[in-house]
């Protein structure tokens, strides 16, 4: 009689937006899981060849912190947010790895902002598209938001989220950078550069090169047809220039660190 074999991995609930890939390293067992949708994901998983104790590796930036000993974890993926575990029987304890805690009122960085491209600058008073200036409709690169926030005394540790980014961000506290922003959720710490007082935030957002193409004349490919030369598609697969800036809400948010 032949053995049902149960999944590699099995979600609870189960989540079609939920996806993984696994791989065998000696007597260590490796899953990459993704979530490829915008929202957070909770999920309890259970791995069937799991054995040892499980670990998380953050490959962001290199951190690894135990997980359990058993076959079913409960884990949490950000937006579009992946996880790596991984199952060795010979690890021995990870290194402690501080948690955080958010603490306090936030501060909401509404504006008004300086925003430069090159040299032209411009103040705006709230955050959008920059497809919505005509002039800069169909522009590729890179725009400057500089703005001053007031930061209260007490909380010791503070995170920038700046919301909606379209779509990589570079920030400078006070001219010191901060850090790179790529992915959601578009949130760095910022406790070494942020100080009591009056303080300055400078954004730098670069956007997609696709705008500036939508924007140009429509080459004239008609000596290519003969030698059955396919035509770029990007303009039928996007008629309109995709939403670029920085869109936010930021905001600071004070955080503790818990011992």
């Amino acid at each position: 009689m032949l053995a049902t074999l149960q999944p590699e991995v099995r979600f609870d609930p189960a989540d079609s937006d939920l996806y993984f890939l696994h791989r065998g390293e000696g007597e260590r067992d490796i899953y990459f899981l993704a979530n490829t949708s915008g929202q957070p994901k909770r999920v309890r998983s259970s791995f069937r060849d799991a054995k040892g104790k499980a670990r998380l590796w953050d490959a962001m930036d290199g951190s690894v912190r135990d997980a359990g000993s058993g076959a079913r974890l409960d884990l949490e993926l950000e937006p579009y947010g992946s996880a790596l575990v991984i199952f060795d029987p010979d690890a021995g304890p990870a290194p402690r790895r501080p948690a955080t805690r958010d603490s306090g009122e936030p501060v909401v960085v509404n504006g008004p902002w300086t925003l430069t491209f090159g040299t032209a600058k411009a103040r705006i008073d709230r955050l959008d598209s920059w497809t919505r200036i005509s002039e800069r409709r169909y522009y590729s690169g890179r725009g400057d938001y500089t703005m001053e926030v007031e930061v209260p005394r007490g909380p010791r540790h503070w995170r920038l989220e700046l919301g909606e980014v379209r779509e990589i961000a570079e920030i400078k506290v006070n001219g010191t950078p901060a850090g790179v922003c790529w992915k959601l959720p578009y949130s760095l710490d910022v406790t070494k550069s942020i100080k009591p007082g009056r303080n300055t935030i400078q954004v730098g957002v670069t956007n997609l090169l696709i705008n500036r193409i939508l924007g140009e004349p429509a080459p004239d490919y008609s000596a290519l047809k003969p030698l059955r030369f396919p035509e770029p598609a990007e303009k039928k697969m996007i008629a309109e220039p995709l939403p670029s800036g920085l869109l936010g809400p930021v905001r600071l948010v004070p955080f503790e660190v818990i011992p």
